[in-house]
């Protein structure tokens, strides 16, 4: 058992060694959380996010037996960060880089124009759920809590998209 109510409650009275303790256990959210910003130090712009969340987090809402829900608290809360830089930084990017994610470089223009030939068949719908579901690879659930759909609803859309994308290669 880590214990986290008690170390989030040392490291909010100001015990700094609890407080790492914290962001050991926390590491391997924070590392994949912080790939998912798109950012190459989104590792530490997370870890620099958990630790002002340890000082707030509003512990005395916790029962100390609640580990589970301090943890899924932690989780969520990161995740949602990464999300929102991973948003801002999105937003920032111009158009003709927004598929860059794809790994294609400049010299593949080819690629990349037929890439976003393919992607412009789709409906808009479609093709946000497609992005989020690859690009930022979010689960159907995800992808519903966020857009306001249900999952089977993404699900469908996802399916259908992908269904028009293959007709267009192979047609």
């Amino acid at each position: 058992m880590h214990h986290f109510y008690e170390k989030i409650k040392r490291a909010q009275e100001g015990d700094e060694e609890q407080l790492l303790m914290l962001i050991q256990d926390f590491t391997p959210l924070l590392v994949n959380q912080g790939y998912r910003t798109g950012l190459e130090d989104g590792y530490y712009e997370l870890r620099l996010f958990f630790i002002e969340l340890i000082r707030k987090i509003p512990i005395e809402n916790f029962l100390e037996t609640q580990e589970s829900k301090i943890v899924s608290y932690i989780q969520k809360s990161v995740s949602n960060h990464a999300s929102e830089i991973y948003r801002r930084l999105s937003l920032k990017k111009p158009k003709n880089e927004e598929l860059q994610d794809t790994g294609v470089s400049e010299d593949g223009g080819a690629l990349r124009i037929e890439i976003e030939d393919l992607l412009s068949k789709l409906t808009p719908r479609q093709y946000k759920f497609i992005r989020k579901r690859f690009w930022e690879q979010k689960s159907d659930q995800e992808i519903a809590d966020e857009t306001g759909v249900s999952r089977q609803a993404v699900h469908q859309a996802i399916r259908r998209a992908l269904k028009c994308l293959r007709a267009e290669i192979d047609g």
